[in-house]
């Protein structure tokens, strides 16, 4: 197992109660709308949810063929990506093209926790790892075909897991907030909803083992058909931007 702490050995690992504790300390946070404790008390119950998870998906990049691009500072997804005139002057349709159009002139929440993650704890190239992972979360909205809204980041999230990027444990904390929100007296949407985010959204991305294990540096001015054919991702049937609206407060 890789090193990924600069002072310790140790291998993180999931810490439920604190966890339960955070999750409890940014429901507070967001009820107050108090933005620094809120990214605080989420970023926590990221690390204390995730444990050995983003390791795991760690070694295995590291013995990827590519893994001299992805984690390499100047060639990785967080630097490519970084590079906006280049997105933008990219084919029409190609994925770069689409990244730059989904978070022009946007705040993106995930982009938010990137910045404010601490970091200084972890080894540079796990601390890169890490950074990449929040890029492949853009990734997944692109090629999945999900919208910014809280639906669809929360259908991100059941792809992350399906894929093998994220535990499925998390669900626990998310899923009762969000569908909480989702109904509102309307059955019909609701069962709509629960369809899409526990049967149609799974089976879409089956055959992706870890999205964190594509080579995503090379297929920034790809097109986005050719990549979802690629990997056997087919358009959605009940999903639709925009289509199920709920309380955006996070």
């Amino acid at each position: 197992m890789p090193r990924v702490y600069k002072d310790s050995s140790r291998t993180p690992r999931v810490e439920l109660f604190k966890a339960f504790v955070s999750f409890i300390k940014f429901r507070i946070a967001v009820r107050r709308k108090d933005q620094a404790k809120r990214l605080k008390h989420v970023l926590e119950l990221l690390e204390h949810l995730n444990g050995d998870y983003p390791v795991r998906s760690f070694v295995r990049l590291k013995a990827a063929n590519f893994s001299k691009f992805a984690l390499h500072k100047k060639h990785s997804l967080p630097a490519l990506l970084s590079k906006t005139k280049k997105l933008k002057s990219l084919p029409k349709n190609s994925l770069g093209r689409l990244y730059y159009e989904l978070n022009e002139g946007k705040e993106d929440y995930f982009k938010t926790l990137s910045s404010n993650m601490p970091t200084d704890k972890y080894t540079d190239e796990y601390a890169l790892f890490l950074r990449r992972s929040l890029d492949v979360h853009d990734m997944v909205h692109i090629v999945m075909g999900f919208d910014r809204d809280l639906f669809s980041e929360g259908n991100v999230l059941v792809a992350l897991s399906c894929g093998g990027s994220s535990p499925y444990w998390k669900w626990c904390f998310i899923w009762p907030t969000l569908l909480t929100r989702l109904f509102d007296g309307r059955w019909k949407f609701f069962i709509l909803a629960c369809k899409i985010l526990f049967r149609e959204t799974p089976n879409r991305c089956a055959s992706v083992d870890n999205w964190d294990l594509i080579h995503w540096e090379k297929l920034l001015d790809k097109n986005i058909d050719e990549i979802r054919a690629q990997l056997s991702i087919p358009s959605p049937v009940l999903y639709q931007p925009r289509y199920i609206l709920l309380s955006e407060e996070r």
